[in-house]
């Protein structure tokens, strides 16, 4: 269809043209062009140079917010040179937002050489479940992914009030519509396809919330209190400059050998609930490349790997579990592992979410809403220090739960230093919120080979997300989805520290769009909206030297896209199109295979067999949208009466014959598994 259209558009151009050079009609051809791939604004012919038969054209940006195959590009080419020479046999170059045309033919559609792809050297991942008895060695394994859903609530100084960053239309708010798709969906995909990710807002929708220090624990071995600083629980709120992980101690193994165990033991008390679990130590330079962590949850063991390399000072998420309040069975313990060469640091255990406890106050000289590129003046300007005092005195908490809060405050919370989230100066928490996050992204990557210039926590960040959906309105008609890319940082540089262009962003914004409006229209509304790539600078996508985008997945405020976005069907869809999107795009730099993890099972049904026997089955679900998604085995969990759920047991078919106990309820759920992850859970 599209190519008939382009053909008629070329007919009708040629037939009015007579041969001659009309800027006007080439701009409404052209543009004609363009209103085919994406809802975007309308070609603009700056100049057209000809010598001989070369031609040379210059537009707006318009043709450079279109995903373009190669063919297209040629395509493209012969219509300029038929409307201006009037035949196909000229030269034609076309540059458009400063880049040839034939640059933005994305990776989704040509092959890159290995220099122009970002690719990061092999190392120990962050976090690994090794419990978790299967690998997605086609999926993320060894990939570290930062995202974020948009924004949060913030202290407006003007008015001394907490109040949400967007606003409030009918039942929804963006501040908590885009962590509807990344908390529940997008987050577990990724995680599942073996990703560590990390967000820069709390994760754990969890109110209460208990923090155990090295001191609160149990130590068995030989420990001492290590050289600097580390977690200290604050005695009230946190203030200006508070950082909590600079207020006390940590301890770090003496001596670790064959004949010597090491172990810390945290044994919270707590209402019986789910629980995040987050860890804290210290990264010296001989760190442990796999501290041992075991999370003990009614009853049943989980274990993880923690790569202490990298990460030491903040809080390090392990997973979310279920407890009770009895403490012979719900506990955290850290054993080292035997190794001359490497020592383990143990400092805090975090179980839950909590209370915003960063309290905010008036700032002398504070601004409304302030430009990022303003705010270098405003660091540069002393505070009144006297006034500053004075007005501690009316500092107030949010009242909210912490994960409800905007990211500025949880940097806060997690250790990262003030130069990071306090862009403004305390002058504006608005700004620094929007700031804050791709600042963040650096200071995690920092050290590492992904950013090795600049110090930080060592992370070797591959990708950058943040999630928002767009404001605006329109009447009968779907907005749709806008993806924002920019292609400098925040130095001016064009490349990423790896050496490669950052024009590579648009490759990885061209996967993820297209993934979205092909799998939305393909199973929804086939008349869902494509908008442009566009590149722009925004903070979120500027500030990351890792590859970065800002998606605009949707307007909240309009009643069509709506219809589809408050659907957790469509919710669920376009979470793994955007999971399916990063995937490719991964497996595109490394030029590897990818698979994509399974759809949860169906028809789950038990049958009793007699003997304390019991026969579980269910069906494989087939994904019409992906060949890759086929389970190759399945995972059964099991909760015995009062017990935590185990950690899986893998079977090859879609049926399987329990023992059980008599007089105990048991519970069961399956998974499908391939060598791209795991899928999401079945019915209980």
């Amino acid at each position: 269809m599209k190519n008939k259209l382009f053909l008629l558009i070329l007919g009708i151009s040629i037939s009015c043209s007579v041969w001659a050079l009309d800027k006007q009609a080439l701009s409404d051809t052209l543009t004609a062009f363009v209103k085919q791939h994406a809802y975007t604004e309308s070609v603009k012919i700056h100049s057209v140079r000809v010598k001989n038969k070369y031609v040379t054209l210059r537009t707006n940006r318009a043709l450079s917010t279109i995903s373009l195959t190669a063919d297209e590009v040629h395509d493209l080419r012969l219509l300029v040179s038929q409307m201006v020479l009037g035949n196909n046999q000229g030269k034609v170059t076309i540059y458009t937002d400063d880049y040839e045309i034939g640059e933005l033919v994305t990776s989704l559609y040509r092959h890159r050489a290995k220099n122009n792809r970002y690719t990061l050297p092999a190392t120990t991942q962050w976090v690994t479940n090794t419990s978790r008895p299967y690998s997605a060695k086609q999926g993320l394994d060894g990939k570290h992914i930062a995202l974020w859903g948009s924004h949060g609530q913030y202290y407006h100084q003007p008015t001394e009030s907490w109040r949400w960053q967007r606003a409030k239309v009918w039942s929804t708010v963006e501040d908590l519509y885009t962590t509807s798709y990344t908390m529940p969906f997008l987050v577990p995909m990724l995680e599942n396809a073996g990703a560590v990710v990390v967000q820069p807002r709390e994760r754990d929708t969890q109110t209460y919330e208990q923090v155990l220090d090295d001191s609160q624990a149990t130590l068995k071995g030989q420990w001492a209190i290590g050289e600097g600083t580390g977690w200290a629980n604050p005695t009230t709120h946190l203030l200006e400059g508070d950082n909590p992980f600079t207020k006390g101690r940590y301890i770090v193994e003496v001596k670790c050998d064959e004949k010597t165990k090491s172990e810390v033991i945290y044994t919270p008390t707590l209402p019986a609930g789910e629980y995040a679990v987050y860890v804290s130590y210290k990264t010296l330079p001989n760190s442990s490349h796999k501290a041992q962590y075991t999370v003990v949850h009614k009853g049943q063991k989980t274990t993880f790997a923690v790569n202490q390399q990298m990460g030491g000072g903040t809080w390090v998420y392990l997973g979310t579990f279920a407890f009770d309040s009895d403490t012979t069975r719900n506990y955290v313990t850290l054993s080292t592992i035997a190794n001359g060469k490497e020592v383990v640091t143990a400092d805090a255990v975090k179980f839950g979410g909590g209370m915003g406890n960063v309290a905010r106050y008036p700032q002398p000289d504070a601004v409304e809403n302030t430009p990022s590129s303003k705010t270098i003046e405003l660091r540069q300007t002393e505070i009144d220090s006297v006034e500053l005092l004075a007005n501690q005195r009316l500092a107030t908490t949010s009242g909210m739960a912490r994960y409800l809060e905007a990211s500025r405050y949880w940097l806060q919370y997690a250790g990262i230093p003030d130069s990071v989230y306090n862009y403004t100066a305390s002058r504006n928490d608005y700004t620094d919120d929007y700031c804050c996050r791709g600042m963040w992204v650096n200071y995690l990557a920092g050290g590492s080979q992904a950013n090795p210039k600049q110090a930080g926590l060592n992370v070797p960040l591959h990708l950058s997300l943040a999630f928002h959906s767009d404001a605006g309105v329109k009447r009968d008609s779907i907005i749709g989805t806008l993806m924002i890319y920019t292609d400098f940082d925040n130095d001016k540089s064009k490349t990423y520290p790896t050496g490669v262009s950052r024009q590579l962003a648009r490759d990885y914004g061209d996967y993820m769009q297209s993934q979205i409006v092909n799998d939305v229209r393909a199973l929804y509304a086939p008349h869902w909206m494509r908008r442009h790539l566009q590149n722009s600078s925004y903070a979120e996508a500027r500030y990351p030297k890792v590859p970065a985008v800002l998606l605009e997945l949707l307007s909240h405020q309009n009643y069509e896209d709506m219809r589809y976005g408050l659907d957790p069907r469509v919710k669920f869809t376009i979470s793994r199109a955007i999971y399916k999107g990063m995937l490719r795009f991964i497996h595109t730099q490394y030029g590897t295979e990818l698979v994509v993890q399974p759809l949860p099972v169906n028809h789950m049904s038990m049958q009793w067999m007699g003997n304390n026997e019991v026969k579980i089955s269910w069906k494989a679900v087939t994904d019409t949208l992906e060949a890759t998604a086929t389970p190759s085995k399945y995972k059964v969990y099991t909760r015995r009466g009062n017990y935590g759920w185990d950690n899986g047991t893998i079977v090859e078919q879609n049926d399987c014959v329990m023992n059980i106990d008599s007089d105990i309820a048991y519970s069961f759920y399956v998974t499908a598994l391939n060598d791209g992850g795991e899928s999401f859970p079945s019915e209980i």
